[in-house]
């Protein structure tokens, strides 16, 4: 996930959680940051796109919640050591930019409506339906030949004994190639597409509904809800 100087609330390929380039990618995959123990999201897995190095992670800040807690407020920044002193790139706020990739966590978690499922299997339901024929088809087709080979070697004089012998061969493969389809359809049985149940539908209905207000559950802990970006992220 990369971040442009001057523009530290661009998400670079947001679907897919910011695709950095290859070399950043390949140190992604050579090093993994461990999670932290903050509330900031994105700890460790948030680069800079001009110098493609990890932000670091500072909670320099103070914040007084609801309630009258006060917590420290985490903050990315782009600096090549610690030393919040140093000149740095970029610099944005974990709440603004974390909200942000929550989002997108979300969205690419919550199941599709149940109009584009039903659309699915329908699709599926059609794509079934035309395999069956054409197999359906190839046995009708396989049968025929067989039964024509069949006749005309039955039909051919025995003194025409070069004629058998091909017309037999020609039987006899008929016979192969018939058994070998039959023999595909037994080991590769087409399955009829299923569509969901009307209890499946409202357990579906009801995490669509109900995502966003679990992953935000004060039982959650900052800890899981960085896993599950990271999940995502891979």
């Amino acid at each position: 996930m990369g971040l442009s100087r001057g523009k530290p609330r661009c998400i670079r390929h947001s679907r897919a959680l910011g695709r950095d380039s290859s070399a950043a990618q390949q140190q992604e995959k050579d090093q993994v940051s461990p999670i932290g123990l903050g509330e900031a999201l994105l700890q460790g897995i948030v680069r800079c796109a001009e110098h493609g190095r990890s932000l670091f992670t500072q909670y320099g800040s103070r914040q007084r919640r609801e309630g009258g807690a006060v917590v420290r407020v985490a903050e990315y920044r782009c600096q090549s050591s610690r030393d919040r002193a140093e000149a740095h790139c970029l610099s944005i706020r974990a709440l603004q930019f974390d909200a942000v990739i929550e989002a997108e966590v979300l969205a690419a978690l919550t199941p599709h409506a149940l109009e584009s499922l039903d659309e699915a299997v329908c699709e599926a339901v059609r794509e079934h339906e035309a395999l069956r024929r054409t197999r359906e088809a190839d046995l009708r087709r396989a049968d025929a030949i067989v039964a024509e080979a069949e006749r005309t070697y039955e039909q051919t004089l025995a003194n025409q004994k070069h004629a058998k012998e091909r017309l037999f061969e020609r039987w006899d493969e008929a016979l192969a190639q018939r058994a070998a389809l039959r023999d595909a359809d037994r080991r590769h049985p087409l399955i009829p597409p299923v569509g969901l149940e009307a209890n499946e539908r409202v357990d579906l209905q009801h995490w669509r509904t109900h995502l966003p207000s679990l992953c935000r559950h004060p039982r959650v802990s900052p800890a899981q809800r960085k896993r599950i970006v990271r999940t995502v992220r891979a």
